[in-house]
């Protein structure tokens, strides 16, 4: 058995300017665990390379694109940020995609 959860269940408020990037991620799952650790932010937001990777591939609103790995850093200042990592085994938002495995 396992509980999931979604990153917006954390209720963080959005770095200021940063806002329409991390509605991108809101709804991407984190496991009980994963949950626990990035409850202890005060804040959520993305970093640079996310925004320049949404910019260069003109990403639709609220989505991520494919071929990209969403994650998540949790920084010393206490806010958590989203990055992308090119990784093919990504669809869009950052679903798996199915493999003959």
């Amino acid at each position: 058995m396992f509980i999931e959860s979604k990153v917006r269940n954390l209720n963080l408020p959005a770095v200021s300017g940063e806002k329409a990037f991390v509605e991108r991620v809101l709804d991407m799952p984190l496991t009980t665990e994963e949950f626990q650790t990035l409850s202890a932010a005060k804040a959520i937001g993305v970093t640079d390379e996310f925004k320049r990777v949404i910019k260069a591939f003109h990403v639709p609103a609220g989505e991520t694109p494919a071929g990209f790995e969403v994650g998540f850093e949790l920084h010393a200042d206490q806010v958590i940020r989203a990055n992308l990592k090119r990784n093919i085994a990504y669809d869009k938002n950052g679903k798996k995609r199915p493999t003959n495995l």
